[in-house]
């Protein structure tokens, strides 16, 4: 249901403070397609540091087509938004996030991915 997306960019794993491996279909951030639900990392991607993380949060599938981007990836300087599918209720998507974000708190110090 979700293998047709647009031309995906790359994947990548970010890892959530329990250590679960989450990997996300990597879209420039204009080019993000459509989607019901999922977890989504909105990033910046430095020269010589890889993809920093801005903000987590989810789209939770009641709207439908494409969702509104927070305004913290404009203000964030957000490149590219990374998308991952596999929570498939909103009970799913919830614990994926919450784990993401305990990880990637920008309180954390150097945000890296894990992979």
């Amino acid at each position: 249901m979700y293998a047709h997306f647009a031309p995906v960019v790359d994947t990548w794993i970010w890892r959530g403070r329990s250590g679960t491996a989450y990997r996300h279909y990597v879209y420039p951030i204009d080019a993000m397609p459509a989607v019901r639900s999922a977890v989504y990392v909105l990033v910046r991607l430095e020269a010589g540091r890889g993809y920093r993380p801005i903000y987590v949060g989810q789209f939770g599938g009641e709207e439908g087509g494409r969702a509104a981007r927070p305004s913290r990836a404009l203000l964030g300087g957000a490149t590219h938004v990374h998308l991952n599918v596999d929570g498939r209720t909103l009970e799913g998507r919830d614990a994926i996030m919450d784990d993401l974000r305990a990880a990637l708190t920008p309180h954390a110090g150097e945000l890296r991915s894990a992979g």
